[in-house]
């Protein structure tokens, strides 16, 4: 963010979680759950209600989101579920209204509501935009203005550190979350005990999982269920905390020290069958072998569209990261744009690398080759270890 001449940044620094354990329960009200009927909302429900806290749920009213017979069984566990549009201010401050006749004193909210981002912005119209980024974002302001005479214990924001560790394909879901920690800050100025919290993936559930995202390469670690339930409790009940905070780790190991990335062609990467492609093309079958890696496949034609086989935005910025690991330095988000299947991208490729894996060459032209990799090699466009496996 620029302001004037200075240029601000975000920054981590650790934080300290004092619990008052002589506090009991986070409240003695009635807990809302936006989102409540998600995969990770219903694990977030069944641990409140675990501790004793009443639960209503809420869920979409997008026919394509409801689930009648998840409803049904979710009301055989006891917990109300209830669907309303939370872009809606006044369908909102009805179901706040409703949920103070029908149950007296609300406790809590945890907005956990919010779809995944769905490509890039450069080809996205404003209506799509709107659909990822309005429940969570909008959805967060309708609620925190019904409640404003509300005498909450907590108002508790799932962001996510995709405000952090900004990934391409992803600005709609990253708009909505910086909303989030600015909708917390902002709560804070006026004496409400907003927190909202940048979650890292959690790996046995919600988007990233659903998704097959989960990076364990990230630089904020990924969490398990059981660990994110209890730094959730750890939260609701402390004091003395900033209005955003990130509860990951980070990791630690320095990049120096990591193992060496496989060159093109290495047996490390995953072993994948491709068809439709040049027969013997080694340089091909080490893109198809990055494809693998990405979206778990054992089979790949090299005439294949990436999105044909499920490639979304998210997966997209797992291959850019693959290609940077086995290719670094020769192919970057706009050229996934560009070429989208193996061959194509293969043979862009070719084109960048001096002496690729798979090109043939003749006696005339090995010289040439030789110079122009000794060229790449002083410029910093290849490593060492790729030069020796190149010669």
């Amino acid at each position: 963010v620029t302001r004037g001449d200075r240029r601000f940044v975000p920054d981590l620094g650790r934080q300290r979680i004092r619990r008052d354990e002589r506090a009991g329960a986070p409240t003695t009200g009635v807990v809302l759950i936006t989102g409540g009927t998600g995969d990770l909302g219903r694990v977030v429900a069944r641990h409140l209600d675990g501790q004793g806290l009443r639960v209503i749920l809420l869920g979409s009213p997008d026919r394509e989101v409801a689930d009648a017979e998840a409803d049904l069984a979710l009301a055989r566990e006891g917990f109300d579920v209830l669907r309303v549009d939370l872009t809606d201010p006044s369908a909102v401050s009805g179901l706040v209204t409703d949920l103070r006749e029908r149950h007296g004193r609300i406790g809590g909210i945890l907005h956990l509501a919010g779809r995944p981002g769905r490509g890039y912005l450069y080809d996205k119209d404003p209506d799509a935009f709107a659909d990822v980024f309005d429940a969570k974002a909008m959805g967060a302001f309708n609620l925190a203005a019904a409640t404003v005479e509300d005498d909450l214990d907590f108002f508790l924001l799932f962001s996510s550190i995709s405000g952090l560790l900004v990934n391409p394909g992803q600005g709609d879901y990253t708009a909505a979350n910086l909303f989030l920690d600015s909708l917390a800050q902002q709560g804070r100025l006026v004496g409400r005990r907003f927190l909202s919290v940048q979650w890292p993936a959690w790996r046995e559930t919600g988007i990233a999982r659903r998704l097959g995202a989960v990076d364990e390469e990230e630089e904020l670690q990924p969490v398990d269920t059981a660990e994110a339930l209890i730094l959730l409790d750890a939260l609701l009940g402390a004091t003395d905390l900033p209005a955003v905070l990130s509860p990951a780790r980070r990791r630690t190991t320095l990049k120096a020290a990591a193992p060496a990335v496989p060159a093109p062609g290495s047996s490390a990467r995953r072993a994948v069958r491709l068809f439709g492609g040049r027969e013997g093309d080694t340089l091909e079958q080490a893109v198809a072998e990055v494809w693998a890696e990405t979206l778990e496949l054992d089979e790949l034609d090299a005439q294949d569209d990436f999105s044909a086989l499920g490639g979304n935005s998210l997966l997209t910025s797992h291959l850019l990261k693959a290609f940077e690991h086995h290719f670094p330095g020769q192919i970057d988000i706009t050229d996934l744009f560009r070429y989208t299947t193996v061959a194509a991208q293969a043979d862009m490729l070719r084109t960048r690398m001096p002496a690729a894996v798979g090109d043939e060459t003749t006696e005339d032209s090995q010289e040439d080759d030789l110079d122009r990799l000794l060229d790449a090699l002083e410029q910093g466009q290849i490593t060492v270890e790729q030069s020796t496996r190149l010669l």
